[in-house]
């Protein structure tokens, strides 16, 4: 048994199967279909044409959601002619998943994405949301997006879920963590004058500088 040719269309099962070759058939397939196209793509992956995962969580949890193939062993005489069956191992189907991500938020979360990326002529962006109180992913997008349909037109960059592989410094984003720590464990609270004009820190034996210009008392 030998493919040659995969996934014709429908006129083209017509016309081969009309030219009568002798050993030449059409033999029907399956196809993973993903009907919300680039929703949440880069979470969710993409199968290859045999089934296969190739990216997210298709990739990472293939073995669990594929299940197994059946098998049968036969018994033939001389002349190929099958007499019994010496084994059989039933096929098992995969397992389903289920995950935390909240459709309508996912949506509304690519629309601004996409809109914030294009406005600002950046290259890619992610975004995330999160319940803080469990830790549930309810959105999680990436962009450029692809459609998982169709992901051979698409730059095998865009794959990327940008989200949680690529690293990215948080810089002065995080000082707000630095100082919700600090509020929540008494030691210190919203009224206290901190200096921060020009100067140097001395610090485990390392020197701090201050960046640019002087913020005096914040």
């Amino acid at each position: 048994f030998r493919y040659l040719a995969r996934e014709v269309s429908p006129r083209q099962m017509v016309e081969i199967r009309e030219l009568g070759v002798p050993g030449v058939d059409v033999v029907k397939g399956t196809k993973r279909v993903y009907p919300n196209r680039e929703l949440a793509a880069h979470v969710l992956g993409f199968v290859g044409i045999d089934g296969k995962g190739l990216g997210g969580l298709e990739l990472v949890y293939d073995d669990q959601i594929k299940g197994q193939r059946g098998r049968v062993n036969l018994l033939f005489d001389a002349k190929r002619r099958s007499y019994g069956r010496e084994s059989h191992q039933p096929l098992t189907r995969g397992n389903s998943m289920v995950l935390y991500l909240d459709q309508s938020i996912q949506h509304t979360v690519e629309q601004v994405l996409s809109q914030t990326v294009e406005s600002y002529g950046a290259e890619s962006g992610s975004a995330i949301v999160m319940n803080v109180d469990s830790g549930e992913v309810l959105a999680m997008a990436s962009y450029p997006a692809f459609n998982p349909n169709n992901y051979s037109k698409a730059p095998a960059e865009d794959f990327r879920n940008r989200a949680i592989l690529d690293i990215y410094e948080p810089g002065s984003t995080f000082k707000i963590v630095t100082m919700s720590a600090v509020l929540n464990e008494g030691l210190s609270d919203p009224d206290e004058l901190i200096d921060c004009r020009v100067g140097t820190l001395n610090l485990a034996g390392k020197v701090y500088r201050e960046a640019k210009r002087s913020f005096g008392s914040l």
